[in-house]
């Protein structure tokens, strides 16, 4: 069995590839989280935010929200992952 020290540095290894795998990833793992969007602004919303609060907001994925350009509200700071 190896030193402690090659141990700990295939564990620090395998901890940076997990990190990058779910840094590449995180959209893709929650592909059904509905954020709204309401024309002609260029930001999706939380449900609660008072810019969708008027009005008929559409509902969308948040990976087709990203996907169209839509950037998150500065004032409701929806999920941004």
């Amino acid at each position: 069995m190896g030193s402690f020290r090659t141990r700990v540095v295939w564990i620090m290894i395998l901890a940076a590839v997990i990190l990058a795998f779910a840094a590449e990833t995180r959209i893709d793992a929650f592909p059904f989280t509905t954020v709204f969007i309401k024309k002609p602004r260029r930001f999706y919303h939380r449900m609660n935010c008072v810019a969708v609060k008027s009005g008929r907001p559409t509902a969308i994925s948040l990976a087709n929200a990203k996907e169209q350009g839509y950037r998150p509200c500065p004032k409701c700071q929806p999920p941004t992952w």
